[in-house]
């Protein structure tokens, strides 16, 4: 004789305990309708444009038929402090605003090839279309008293308007 497994079904509400709240369902990619959380962000690929978005929560983004969900529902990053994050293929900013710079077509324009370290944020951010996560969100090494680090300029830089200073070869 074969065993059964049988499932119970725990009581919609009862007097004696509280009412249990069930976490919302989560998006999938055919989804018509899409409820953003607080700090989530989507990637929306729009094929008449071919131009990908981003739509940053708290938000409800009904998608059309000529959209496409490219990453699904995902928390932003957050930098506490005294912690650092790189992103690899960073947007290109502007220089005044620090506002993200965008092509005539919509779409964010990244820096390929590049990097960007990012030091604590005070809120939550989104990565757009192309930027990737390099390692992982890291506490910055702490420099004990007599101690120091050694450092190595790999590419140009700038300080404090100065003039580029280039990489030395060894």
């Amino acid at each position: 004789a074969r065993a059964r497994s049988v499932r119970r079904r725990a009581p919609a509400c009862s007097s004696t305990t509280a009412a249990k709240t069930t976490p919302a369902p989560r998006a999938t990619m055919g989804d018509q309708v899409l409820r953003l959380a607080p700090y989530q962000y989507v990637h929306i690929l729009d094929s008449n444009t071919n131009t990908t978005r981003v739509e940053v929560g708290p938000a409800t983004i009904t998608r059309l038929d000529h959209e496409s969900i490219v990453l699904p529902p995902t928390k932003m990053l957050l930098v506490p402090p005294r912690h650092y994050v790189t992103i690899q293929n960073p947007v290109l900013r502007d220089a005044k605003t620090g506002a993200v710079v965008f092509d005539k077509h919509g779409q964010a324009r990244i820096q390929h090839g590049d990097e960007r370290v990012l030091f604590s944020s005070p809120d939550p951010f989104p990565l757009y279309p192309g930027e990737k996560v390099f390692g992982r969100v890291s506490p910055l090494q702490v420099v004990a008293a007599n101690q120091a680090l050694r450092l190595r300029c790999i590419r140009d830089f700038t300080d404090d308007g100065a003039p580029p200073a280039a990489p030395r070869s060894r």
